[in-house]
């Protein structure tokens, strides 16, 4: 079964002619997510992978509707090939059922890797750099030492409860919790195995 996905965006040109190529394609069933750019979820994308079963094609107007990255694609395409299901992409000609449309494919993933090196290379250059200058990673502290003795006296007196607090001080109830086991730890010491 020939099975078309199409993506538009709410607030770009509709989808209707990503619809009429995938008719012209023969496609029996037709997707469509209409989403606003920032959202990553696709529905209708997400339905139609479900649905695909081996020896299905599934065909896109261009490569850009089916990825939102070059990561997303290949990740995408990876899962196609793993349940043996073609892509064809109609403006690129990419054709999986072809010899050139899999070296591409692998082209692709090469290029996914590349850029997830690039990526992890830069990110240890620049933590390397912060510590030799003195720096941490991480976000910059909300809260000061001051903030943080206050939370601890607050919360020990039992009149305010954590959801409070992390109100209060603009912080997550996750880091105050953090905060208080760090400084509970701090305060019990050393145990003593027996």
């Amino acid at each position: 079964m020939r099975v078309g996905y199409a993506r538009a965006s709410i607030d770009g040109p509709t989808a209707e002619s990503q619809i009429d190529s995938l008719r012209n394609a023969h496609c029996k069933r037709i997707f469509v997510d209409q989403i606003d750019g920032q959202t990553l979820k696709r529905p209708e994308l997400a339905h139609c992978l479900r649905i695909l079963d081996e020896g299905d094609t599934l065909i896109v107007c261009r490569l850009d509707k089916l990825g939102r990255s070059l990561r997303d694609l290949v990740y995408i395409m990876a899962g196609l090939e793993e349940r043996g299901i073609q892509f064809l992409s109609l403006t690129e000609g990419i054709n999986t059922k072809r010899a050139t449309g899999k070296l591409i494919l692998h082209f692709f993933a090469t290029l996914a890797e590349f850029e997830r090196n690039i990526v992890r290379e830069r990110t240890m250059v620049g933590l390397t750099t912060a510590r030799n200058e003195g720096r941490l990673g991480g976000r910059k502290k909300i809260t000061t030492r001051s903030d943080d003795k206050q939370m601890i006296a607050l919360r020990k007196s039992k009149r305010y409860s954590i959801p409070e607090l992390a109100k209060e001080f603009g912080i997550s109830e996750s880091t105050l919790s953090r905060r208080l086991r760090a400084h509970s730890v701090k305060n019990r010491g050393p145990q003593s195995s027996e």
